[in-house]
């Protein structure tokens, strides 16, 4: 196996927000156990991989370390904290509104 260095192009300052968005969510009552397989931010770069690359989950449970059912659960459990994070269709209405924008673009992936 050959093994080499990349760049993904995510601002540090991202992987960096969801990480700790990611370790918020670790710690709240009832949350998986404490021990995991990976950090939170691996998990955080599972993701952002995820979704920028398209990189498929064998890499990516491959690169980490973990199973491909780890990564798959990571990837989603980091879909589902971002998705709490996200704002909600109302309110991006009425920034824009607010802002005098004269359109907006929904993306429903």
């Amino acid at each position: 196996m050959i093994s080499y260095r990349a760049s993904l192009d995510v601002p540090a300052t991202t992987l960096e927000a969801v990480t700790r968005w990611l370790i918020a969510h670790r710690r709240r009552a009832g949350a998986r156990p404490v021990q995991r397989a990976a950090s939170a931010r691996v998990q955080a770069l599972l993701v952002l991989r995820w979704f920028k690359e398209a990189t498929t989950l064998k890499v990516l449970a491959a690169d980490a370390g973990i199973s491909v059912a780890t990564a798959y659960r990571y990837v989603h459990e980091a879909i589902d904290v971002l998705a709490a994070r996200a704002p909600r269709l109302p309110q991006v209405l009425a920034t824009a509104r607010a802002e005098q924008r004269p359109y907006v673009c929904l993306e429903g992936t």
